[in-house]
């Protein structure tokens, strides 16, 4: 069984645009169809016995911990048949979603419940998790190690994310992150993640002051750390792949 476990959140960005005219309107049978086309090529390409989809959809717990939790993005960013598509994975493709998790923390759950199973999206955050992961936005396999997953994400809790409108330590950024790497590798003649997590607690402290510094801290961690368990979510069987049945042709 090889399972794909597919964020669809960026699908519907995907085939809601033209990617040749910025201009150019989609009518809701076209981007049926290139959603069609898309998941129909993700699961043939990547050779899918089995598959899941998952969306975002409501305010996630991230807004209770962070009000500010992605403010700097527009409504009006959103393409016009954006809710009609999303419809569209929910009822032609059994969509998956929960109104407290977004699709990145679904997609984790059932990554660690799931062992002989894969990632695909174009989430930056989603691509730098450790194993392999499948971007379907470049048709590109990705393999991230442990080592590289952790240092990936240890450096988003001093730069922050702009996408998500999370600021990390202000006034530090990627070289900052690099010369504690590069002290850390001195001590240790190699990563040690555990004492890099350490210094970067303390430099929330430095910077805010030991209260504020631990409640930023902690806003941060939660809104970048993925989740990987959620009590009383049900986990739903894959479904499986036939690029021979009538359900995965292009819309009429």
């Amino acid at each position: 069984m090889k399972i794909n476990l597919i964020d669809a959140d960026s699908i519907i960005y995907i085939c809601a645009f033209d990617k040749k005219d910025a201009t150019s309107i989609k009518t809701l049978q076209e981007c049926k169809e290139a959603v069609d086309g898309l998941i129909f090529n993700i699961l043939n390409y990547t050779k899918s016995t089995h598959y899941l989809l998952f969306l975002t959809v409501g305010r996630n717990f991230r807004y209770e911990i962070y009000p500010e939790y992605k403010a700097n993005r527009k409504y009006g960013d959103k393409p016009q048949h954006f809710d009609a598509i999303k419809e569209y994975l929910i009822t032609k493709y059994q969509a998956i979603y929960n109104p407290a998790l977004e699709a990145d923390d679904l997609v984790c759950i059932y990554k660690k419940h799931y062992k002989d199973s894969f990632i695909s999206a174009i989430d930056k955050d989603i691509l730098n998790l450790q194993g392999q992961s499948f971007n379907y936005d470049k048709f590109k396999w990705i393999s991230i190690s442990k080592d590289e997953a952790d240092l990936y994400f240890w450096k988003s809790m001093i730069t922050g994310d702009t996408v998500d409108n999370i600021k990390g330590i202000f006034g530090r950024g990627e070289k900052f992150f690099n010369d504690l790497v590069f002290f850390n590798c001195n001590i240790y003649n190699t990563v040690s993640i555990n004492f890099l997590r350490l210094q970067i607690f303390d430099e929330y402290i430095i910077k805010y002051g030991e209260k504020l510094g631990i409640q930023e801290f902690y806003k941060n961690y939660m809104c970048l750390k993925m989740k990987d368990e959620y009590e009383g979510l049900p986990i739903l069987e894959p479904i499986e792949f036939n690029k021979y049945e009538e359900e995965y042709k292009l819309v009429d």
